[in-house]
Parts: structure tokens; sequence; C-alpha cells
């Protein structure tokens, strides 16, 4: 079976998913989680995992992500200080299994015995972040949540989603007051006001995949976790969610023809699939996602002409030819 990829392209393909955006300013933590818990914002604060394994991420690559097994799986940040006392948190991640209505699963975790802020997966109460502070503390008001019932069901899972949330100052003239901002897949999704906790002027404790206290540990894959000590623009939340969408992606359309044809000639729900036959083997299969990386479906190829069931609504999707776990060929599609 060939697999001549152009050397400069595979570079392009394969390359680590480190780039100019990790050292973006105010960037105190970022663990881009391919194969390792090492931290790349140069601030040098590499994460210590517990019962983690690399898993592959939501473009199919293999040691991408890191999968957590929702009883004693965590990563541990050294703890971190934000000197401007704002802050923005971001993450991917995906289900592994279907929650039960009770639980509640923590993806990433900020706090102190002061206050603690969450970006979680809480079917009961359909919330997708938390903050809470401790008896004593200043924080107004004492608690409080965001909800988003069509991401936060239990029946979302095994598809990678992306959650940001942000912590900072707002100028209302005289007055100092602070905001919280929830981002859902790179877009503004809601705020609310509070006034600053107190604990937010101290160290602050830091886990991945579990809260600070070791429980509601996470099931499933988590990727691309980025800690910022500055509240982030929109604009900036966005980029960074795009970035981290298209990088390999958008690269995949040139690899010149193995995936030679994608088309729907007879039927809009039967993809017609044409792969140049020297690209084929016993292990072939043909993995179609939409562009956030969630799978669609995953069909063995033994010829080099498949008609694929395609059930789906109008959009661009992206089909990968995948042999043994490593993809040989990727390339984009429309359906109208």
């Amino acid at each position: 079976m060939k697999k001549l990829i152009p050397l400069m392209l595979a570079v392009l393909l394969f390359s680590p998913k480190v780039n100019a955006q990790t050292a973006a300013e105010n960037l105190i933590v970022y663990y881009p989680l391919d194969g390792n818990t090492n931290d790349y914002s140069g601030k040098g604060n590499h994460g210590e995992a517990f019962n983690v394994t690399p898993a592959v991420d939501r473009k199919y690559r293999d040691n991408s992500s890191c999968s957590f097994n929702g009883i004693n799986s965590y990563v541990n940040i050294p703890e971190i200080v934000f000197t401007n006392k704002e802050f923005t948190i971001m993450a991917w991640y995906k289900l592994s299994v279907q929650p039960k209505i009770t639980d509640r699963k923590n993806i990433l975790t900020i706090g102190n015995d002061e206050v603690e802020f969450s970006l979680l997966v809480e079917p009961s109460s359909n919330s997708i972040f938390k903050f809470q502070k401790s008896a004593g503390y200043s924080l107004t008001p004492d608690q409080g949540s965001t909800s988003c019932s069509s991401l936060s069901s239990s029946d979302n899972f095994e598809q990678w989603f992306h959650f940001a949330f942000s912590f900072g100052q707002q100028d209302n003239g005289e007055n100092v007051t602070y905001i919280t901002k929830c981002y859902i897949g790179g877009n503004y999704f809601s705020s609310s006001s509070a006034l600053f906790p107190s604990g937010l002027a101290k160290s602050i404790s830091a886990t991945v995949g579990a809260s600070n206290a070791g429980i509601n540990y996470f099931q499933g894959s988590i990727d691309e976790v980025r800690i910022y000590d500055r509240q982030l623009t929109d604009k900036e939340i966005s980029d960074t969610y795009n970035e981290t969408l298209v990088t390999a992606i958008s690269q995949g359309e040139y690899i010149a023809p193995v995936i030679e044809k994608l088309s729907f000639p007879e039927s809009e729900n039967e993809l017609h699939v044409k792969v140049a036959s020297e690209y084929l083997s016993k292990e072939s299969k043909i993995i179609l996602y939409t562009l956030q990386g969630n799978k669609v479906s995953e069909n063995s190829i033994s010829q080099d002409e498949e008609i694929i069931d395609f059930p789906c609504s109008s959009g661009i999707y992206l089909a990968c030819l995948v042999d043994g776990g490593e993809i040989v060929a990727r390339r984009k599609f429309f359906k109208k």
C-alpha cells in the first residue's frame, strides 16, 4: 500500500499543535495533551498526571488528547497566581459514556479554600459552568451557574465540545465592577456581574478531569487546556477556538489524488466515495466528521468505489481515509 505524501505537506498535517498562539500574552498554562501533560505556555507549569492515558483527538490523531476513566484519573496543575485578578479558562472535551442525571463531571477546576470555578457537565441542572464560595468570604452572588440544555444533556456523549469562561473587570465609569462570561464553540453565550472574590488574589490550585477536592471525576477525553491570567476579548476567544479547530483540517484537501471523488449523484442520503486503489488495504476505512470534529460515521472500504449511507443535514464535512489507525488522506466536501 502506498503512502507517498509529500514531506512538506506531511509536516503541515501532522506537526504538533504548538504554534504562535501558545505564546499569546497572559497565557500561563497550555496543555496540548499530545501524549503528555507538559506546559507549552513557557511558564513551566507542567501537570502531574494520575491514571490518565493518551487518546485520539477530534481530528483522529493518535496521542493527541488524554482519556480520563471517571474513577481516579486527573491532572494536577501547579499552584498559579492571577496577577491581574482576572482569568480565562478553556478546554475541548468529549464524554465517553452517557452520564446519569445525578452525575457531575468536572472538566477543568480552579480555586482555593475561598472560591472555586468549574467547567463541567451536570445533567440535573443543565449546568456547563459553576462558581461557588466558602462561608465567610466575599463573592456576590454567593454562587452561580450557566446552563445550556442542548449541551449538558445526558444525550450528548461521544461528541467534542469547546467551553470557555472568563472573569474580569468592566468599565462602568467611576465604579469598578466585574463580569463573568461564558462561551460555547468560540461564541459568546451568556454573562453576569459579580463582586471581586478575595480568593482570586491568592494562589490558585487547578485540576483537569476532577474537582480540586478529588471528586466529580470526568469520564471521557479532554484536549487543549488553556488558562490565562487576563479576561480575553470575545474575538480572542473566537480566534483561539478557530485555530484549534481548523489547523489540520484545512490542509487535507491538497493531498494529490487519494480520495478522488465525494459526491451525491443519485440520492442526497448516499455518498459516493472513490479512492485511488493503490492506497487501499484490508484495514482501510472512511471516517466522516463534521468540521467541529464530531464523528458522523465510520465505514470499511474494500474497493475503490463505495456507496455510504449519509443521512445528514446540509453543510461542510471532512472525509478521512484511515488505515491501521493512521490517517492516509483527508478531503472536505459539501452536502447541499
